[in-house]
């Protein structure tokens, strides 16, 4: 059976994509489902304190072997064209990107277990809704969508990818052991303040 030309142009822009080399003190590019080559927002402080705190906090799993977190890490997902850089991905120890060598690898190439969006001011909350949707779909066991400017946590899973649950200001980032201590929405958000 030949291939379509859609998946040969598909395939043909993931390995043009690939051979790029990486942009210097730039975000980072990324690739979507229809081919096409974009470049991040790059972040803002209220996406970067989230980000810093979330990456901290995930640091109890990393101290525990039982996951560890990457932030902007690009991701090349195995059943699909595209090469997306989510805000965090965590995956589990035993899934981490390891190469041959025992080193970690040059590229992830499994959907991660977590995969993390944050919400930048001039950001479509809706377009990116529909990336941690994606993420689910695409074999990611949790999605979540970090809204600083609503103060709001959307969590994505596979039962109904489509439909998010909204988590309230006192409930809890629960992920498991992925996360040992949880925080609430609310002492997540409670990084926007700086310290005196």
């Amino acid at each position: 059976m030949q291939p379509t030309i859609r998946h040969i142009t598909a395939a043909r822009a993931r390995e043009d994509f690939l051979d790029l080399p990486d942009p210097i003190g730039q975000p980072a590019y990324e690739l979507d489902e229809k081919g096409s080559l974009t470049q991040k927002m790059a972040p803002k402080p209220r996406h970067s304190a989230i980000q810093e705190e979330l990456l901290f906090r995930f640091r109890a799993a990393r101290a525990r072997r039982v996951a560890q977190a990457y932030p902007e890490l690009r991701v090349i997902w195995p059943d699909a064209v595209s090469a997306l850089v989510p805000d965090i991905v965590v995956y589990r120890w035993a899934r981490r990107p390891v190469g041959a060598d025992g080193n970690l690898a040059d590229e992830a190439t499994l959907a991660p277990d977590v995969a993390i969006e944050i919400v930048s001011s001039g950001q479509s909350p809706a377009t990116v809704g529909a990336r941690c949707a994606w993420y689910v779909e695409h074999g990611t066991a949790v999605a979540l969508l970090v809204n600083p400017e609503r103060l709001t946590v959307h969590v994505y899973a596979p039962a109904d990818p489509l439909v998010p649950r909204a988590l309230g200001h006192d409930d809890r980032l629960d992920l498991g052991d992925l996360l040992p201590d949880p925080p609430t929405v609310a002492e997540l958000f409670a990084a926007l303040k700086p310290e005196p």
